[in-house]
């Protein structure tokens, strides 16, 4: 695999969860899915591209919560 072909899928990845995560905002999915998805990502090695994906889900989470206060 090419360093081009890695960097799409990483950002289709990325994409990916940020689009989960503004289902879960807009209440289209529940918490269940994203909590999965957070084990999953917890689960395997942690690598710097786990940890941005877990970023960038408590990030749109805690916009949202900071919003409703």
């Amino acid at each position: 695999m090419t360093q081009a072909e890695k960097e799409t899928q990483g950002k289709e990845c990325s994409n990916l969860i940020v689009l989960l995560s503004e289902l879960y905002n807009f209440q289209v999915i529940s918490c269940v899915l994203v909590f999965d998805i957070i084990r999953g990502l917890l689960d395997h090695n942690i690598s710097e591209f786990n940890v941005e994906l877990l970023l960038k889900i408590v990030r749109s989470m805690w916009l949202l919560s900071s919003s409703r206060n």
